[in-house]
């Protein structure tokens, strides 16, 4: 029917759920202030693979969907990516919530 016989690991992959506080609104990416660049990291297995800082949001985004699929294959959840001309930014309130 609809099952299929997943990993105790695919699971926990699946349950993940994006933090209300997250940096950007993409999976796998969040905003370093320091550098003023995005960060990709992508967890397989209680290991992180580290992606890379990228300046545009929606770069890193990209290459979080691409580590992604190269980690977790037709399994990987990916970003939707929206090209409708938005801020390609950090959030407002991420600039303002800085220690």
């Amino acid at each position: 029917q609809n099952l299929r016989v997943v990993t105790p690991s695919l699971n926990a992959y699946y349950a993940q759920r994006k933090s209300e506080t997250a940096s950007s609104k993409y999976r796998y990416v969040s905003y370093r202030a320091k550098r003023k660049k995005f960060r990709v990291v992508v967890t397989k297995e209680c290991k992180k693979h580290d992606g890379g800082y990228f300046r545009k949001e929606k770069d890193a985004a990209r290459a979080a969907n691409k580590l992604a699929l190269e980690l977790y294959g037709k399994d990987a959840l990916l970003n939707e990516i929206s090209d409708d001309g938005g801020c390609d930014q950090p959030c407002e309130s991420v600039l303002t919530n800085e220690k």
